[in-house]
């Protein structure tokens, strides 16, 4: 999409909303917020820049690849509920 507004807007918030994203995380470990609604806005951010420079501009942003990452999240999942079975 060739918007300048969104393109503007979109330099404005990304940070901004990943900023948000760390804070409702930090937040959240005794008040409502955590790790889901933080990831939620951060991605916000990353849709935002999809719209505003196009998928492969958002993809060139990730650090790691999304398959890895919700792979990781699983096997974490999967761990933290073995070792809470194991008590007794």
């Amino acid at each position: 999409m060739n918007s300048i507004i969104l393109s503007a807007t979109n330099r404005l918030l990304a940070g901004l909303l990943i900023i948000f994203s760390i804070f409702l995380l930090l937040r959240g470990h005794n008040l409502p917020g955590g790790g889901f609604a933080g990831g939620l806005v951060a991605s916000c951010a990353f849709v935002l820049q999809a719209m505003a420079f196009g998928v492969k501009s958002a993809r060139k942003l990730l650090i790691f690849d999304p398959i890895s990452i919700i792979a990781a999240g699983l096997a974490v999942a999967l761990i933290s509920g073995l070792f809470g079975s194991m008590d007794g």
